[in-house]
């Protein structure tokens, strides 16, 4: 009677706390990575530094990541996307450092990383912060510019030493996709880009410098209210990238390309991510802006903090299978973009043959390499 009476509480508590919370299949994911490019033995981050450039107010933050291993590391530059700060894209800059290269996060513009607090967000009127943030981007570049120009000289001396400037990287999301993109059309800066890899790319933008290897990852899900992208935006990137590969995710969200714990927490508990809503999929349905950057769902509105607001109805909590197709992705993203770095900046054969050989079966579970071919790409410049 006793136990039976234990049993009853015990299955009234379950049921008052609802069922659990579906999770990812782990050991699906792992087999995935491990089928994927061999890196090498992972290495162990470094903690993160916050530095300055500049003094007072005007003083511009940013982030170096280094593994915890000797000797000059070859350096990837990350800007983040609209609403975001340095310490974005975590799981992406995590797995390049563990990859054995330094990364250095910066946004340019305080504006950029608050926009999400602004009083047009805050409204909802996208189109005006469109707008508004498209007119930044003469004042992004030359502030970009002028801190990339003074990098080598104002890294603090224990930091300098660590760094191989001649093998230099750009990457960027979203907003920071573009002035990536821009940046590595312009001559005279200075520096000798190695590779450029741009997630969630504009639709348009200038076209890189003759030669240098170009990486973008996308998907169906990849959309947003300022761009004003709809279906046909996938001709628009891959008329971008039609001499150079496209990482195609097929589940992924605008949010979710941006890299961010928190969209992973968001979509795990079935609130919906901007961009993945109008497509479908495990990362579909429209809903409310979880943490991160990036752009929000096509059509969506903020509340009064400029970041969650009352939408669409939002989606019951995703399946095991839906997460695992999610994780996947994700590993996809760090996987290719890792091997493409390779092959760029330590000028890797056996990436490479990788990215041309056993990447295209490799990716067939989750997504495609599309555009033009990876070898070509990240062989073009040595």
């Amino acid at each position: 009677m006793r136990l039976s009476l234990a049993l009853l509480v015990l299955a009234l508590a379950a049921c008052a706390g609802g069922p659990p919370r579906a999770q990812p299949d782990a050991a699906r994911v792992e087999a995935f990575r491990a089928q994927g490019w061999a890196a090498g033995a992972a290495l162990q981050p470094e903690p993160e530094q916050l530095l300055l450039w500049g003094q007072g107010d005007a003083a511009l933050p940013y982030r170096l990541a280094l593994p915890a291993a000797p000797g000059p590391r070859p350096l990837i530059v990350y800007l983040p996307g609209l609403g975001e700060g340095p310490e974005a894209g975590q799981r992406w800059r995590e797995a390049w450092v563990r990859a054995g290269y330094a990364v250095l996060s910066v946004q340019a513009l305080a504006e950029d990383g608050e926009a999400w607090r602004s009083p047009l967000a805050r409204q909802g009127e996208f189109a005006a912060l469109a707008a508004h943030h498209q007119g930044l981007r003469g004042a992004r570049l030359q502030r970009l510019g002028a801190f990339l120009a003074a990098l080598p000289t104002a890294l603090p001396a224990p930091w300098a030493a660590r760094l191989d400037l001649r093998r230099a990287g750009l990457a960027g999301y979203d907003l920071g996709a573009d002035a990536a993109l821009h940046l590595a059309a312009q001559a005279g800066s200075g520096w000798a880009w190695q590779g450029l890899l741009l997630i969630s790319a504009p639709a348009e933008g200038p076209s890189p410098a003759a030669g240098l290897p170009l990486l973008g990852i996308s998907g169906p899900g990849d959309g947003d209210a300022l761009r004003g992208l709809d279906d046909g935006r996938a001709a628009g990137r891959e008329a971008l990238f039609h001499r150079a590969p496209l990482l195609w995710l097929r589940q992924l969200s605008h949010l979710q390309f941006s890299g961010s714990a928190e969209a992973e927490r968001a979509q795990s508990e079935g609130r919906a991510q901007g961009g993945g809503g109008e497509h479908g999929g495990a990362a579909g349905g429209r809903g409310r802006r979880g943490g991160g950057g990036g752009m929000p769902a096509k059509g969506g509105r903020t509340g009064g903090d400029g970041r969650d607001g009352p939408m669409a109805p939002v989606p019951p909590g995703l399946n095991a299978h839906q997460l695992t197709l999610l994780s996947q992705e994700r590993v996809a993203v760090q996987t290719v973009s890792t091997a493409f770095w390779d092959a760029t900046l330590r000028g890797d054969t056996a990436a490479r043959q990788w990215l041309r050989e056993q990447a295209p079966a490799w990716l067939a579970p989750v997504g495609e390499l599309r555009g033009g071919p990876a070898q070509d790409s990240a062989s073009t410049s040595r």
